[in-house]
């Protein structure tokens, strides 16, 4: 479902709306009456549109928007300044972004020049991820992708610190070109690894603290990070 607020789209995207939906006289309307005209024809629209015909989705129209329920997708394509992103960019870059504590995703984008340059040279293309602590310690290995490939799911190795990534061409003497380089990403770090003790000084509010990590069924939660604090505070236990 395509869902656009209108008073949101400036005055030509209304008219060109307007326009479509044959709104009376919509050249001379202002902004506010084109946006009045276009919710009486929706929730009038609505009215119409039977229960029994919308199922269980009652909501297909709101006061303040359009949706593609009447395949008004077409339309929305043609409003002013709505264009397809490219398929490819005009220069090789890589990007890299959170999904969650335990993992990152990179996409990137090759030039066709250099695909073509690639592509001549029968070069190999691979990534290479560089992860660092904060105090200094420094995690890297390659990842082989195919010219093809234009994303990948990276596991961060550690907690705190950062993470980068470079597009690297290797050709057949074993030369190699760095393509790109990515943002870096600063990783999640963990006020219980870190200040551990201070964390178990009082015992009521560790024990607190500690359920958060847990299911209901007393098992520790699907993360990285908790996995590691339940691991250490119980060796903790163990040697105390």
């Amino acid at each position: 479902m395509i869902l656009i607020k209108m008073d949101k789209l400036s005055e030509s995207e209304l008219r060109s709306i307007a326009e479509q939906e044959s709104i009376d006289s919509w050249q001379d309307l202002s902004r506010d009456e084109l946006i009045e005209a276009l919710t009486e024809k929706y929730e009038e629209e609505d009215d119409d549109f039977g229960l029994e015909e919308r199922g269980e989705n009652h909501n297909l129209r709101y006061l303040t928007g359009l949706t593609d329920y009447r395949e008004i997708s077409d339309s929305i394509e043609g409003l002013p300044g709505v264009e397809d992103l490219p398929l490819v960019y005009p220069e090789t870059s890589i990007h890299l972004l959170y999904k969650n504590t335990d993992w990152g995703y990179a996409f990137w984008s090759i030039s066709n020049l250099d695909q073509e340059k690639l592509e001549e040279k029968s070069a190999s293309i691979s990534l290479i991820v560089t992860v660092s602590d904060n105090a200094g310690n420094i995690d890297q290995y390659d990842i082989p992708v195919s010219l093809e490939d234009n994303e990948w799911n990276i596991s961060f190795s550690r907690h705190g610190g950062t993470c980068s990534i470079a597009l690297i061409a290797e050709y057949a003497d074993g030369s190699k070109d760095v393509l790109a380089k990515s943002n870096k990403l600063q990783l999640a770090s963990s006020y219980w690894l870190e200040n551990s003790e201070d964390m178990k000084a009082n015992d009521s509010l560790y024990k607190i603290y500690m359920s958060l990590l847990s299911t209901k069924e007393g098992s520790i939660i699907e993360n990285s990070i908790a996995r590691e604090i339940s691991l250490r505070y119980g060796k903790e236990d163990v040697n105390e």
